[in-house]
């Protein structure tokens, strides 16, 4: 009886060693197999176009990128960007939505063609191969060729100023290869450039050769930073340069000029040469107004055709041209009196007036 359950603990003590022994092969065999497996199944996504693709994407770090782009960083402008700058710039563009595209028209069994995406906007492209040595009959596609071009990152700025003024960017003065076009004459003077003057002129500065943004600092004729409004700047910024002092010369040079304009060429009173004497003398002296005025002394064209009651005169606008001369826009009216009563009537003139010897005197006059 002993000896028959010591048979059946030995039995069973057999039996546990051989389960787990069973156990232990079943695990080892398990572990090799699911190895084979996992082994399988990476070859088999290394064979797979998108992964090779998608791990491309992942490999343009920082310093990828720079290698890549160095050539395009060389070709930018240095005066306005630096080194440091562009690169960063393009560092932070890349880090936008970057995909990729297939392209089936230059693509082929062993040579796959992708273009690279910024933002839906073409890069580059990378061509893939079939590397040698096949794993469970998969060969994983590697990248080949890759290029990436950055000029789809360039920039350009303008900007328009005084023909006197300057502009710089990153410490640089921009020099006259910068300038775009001709010189660009101010709407309000248009009527005065063929009259022989020293009139000033505005200027485009065109700026290239940068990626991203950059800050263009502008400087008037004193070397003073201004501030340009955002968007584009309405030539009346640059004009309101006058002093107050320089406004109230003009205003009375203006007022005691178009008084006696008035008088003189409407005749009313039938003085003529009075007449021309009082509005002469706030005439630049040999000028073609001048001129002008004696000419129509013998005439006296408009003879009874303007009122001699000065209503109001208005400074509308003025600006220092420099050069001793000054711009000014004015609004008189006059009441007309005639067989028909009293008619009023306005008029806009402007005027170029100079600084003489005498003071401030008109040197042109033009209607609008």
């Amino acid at each position: 009886m002993a000896k028959t359950k010591k048979n059946r603990r030995s039995s069973s003590h057999s039996f546990a060693l051989g389960m787990l022994l069973y156990a232990l092969i079943f695990a080892a065999v398990g572990a090799v197999g699911l190895r084979f497996f996992w082994s399988y199944i990476d070859e088999y996504e290394k064979s797979r176009p998108n992964t090779a693709m998608d791990q491309y994407i992942q490999s343009l770090d920082e310093e990828h990128i720079k290698s890549l782009a160095s050539g395009f960083v060389a070709t930018l402008d240095r005066n306005v960007q630096t080194e440091e700058e562009s690169y960063a710039c393009i560092l932070s563009a890349v880090n936008g939505e970057l995909g990729y595209a297939k392209k089936s028209a230059e693509s082929t069994e062993d040579s796959l063609v992708y273009i690279i995406t910024l933002d839906g906007s073409k890069l580059g492209r990378v061509v893939l191969t079939h590397q040698d040595d096949p794993v469970f009959g998969f060969s994983p596609w590697t990248v080949a060729e890759e290029e990436l071009d950055f000029s789809c990152l360039l920039s350009t700025k303008d900007v328009t100023v005084p023909d006197t003024w300057s502009v710089s960017c990153n410490g640089n003065v921009l020099d006259s290869s910068y300038l775009s076009g001709e010189r660009i004459p101010y709407t309000m003077l248009e009527e005065f450039y063929d009259e022989g003057f020293s009139l000033p002129c505005m200027v485009t500065y065109h700026v290239e050769n940068f990626v991203g943004d950059i800050s263009l600092t502008v400087s008037n004729e004193a070397g003073e930073t201004v501030e340009l409004p955002e968007g584009e700047t309405d030539q009346h910024f640059f004009t309101d340069n006058c002093t107050e002092q320089e406004k109230s010369e003009i205003k009375a040079i203006v007022d005691n000029f178009i008084t006696n304009y008035v008088l003189f060429m409407s005749s009313a009173n039938g003085f003529v040469w009075s007449n021309y004497s009082a509005v002469i003398q706030y005439v630049v002296p040999d000028s073609e107004l001048a001129i002008r005025l004696a000419e129509t002394v013998e005439g006296q064209i408009y003879a009874s055709s303007m009122g001699d009651d000065i209503v109001s005169i208005t400074l509308n606008d003025s600006m220092n041209l420099g050069a001793g001369n000054y711009y000014a826009d004015a609004t008189y009216v006059v009441d007309t009196t005639g067989q028909k009563g009293v008619v009023q009537t306005t008029t806009n003139l402007k005027l170029i007036v100079s600084r003489t010897d005498s003071g401030l005197k008109v040197a042109a006059i033009a209607s609008c």
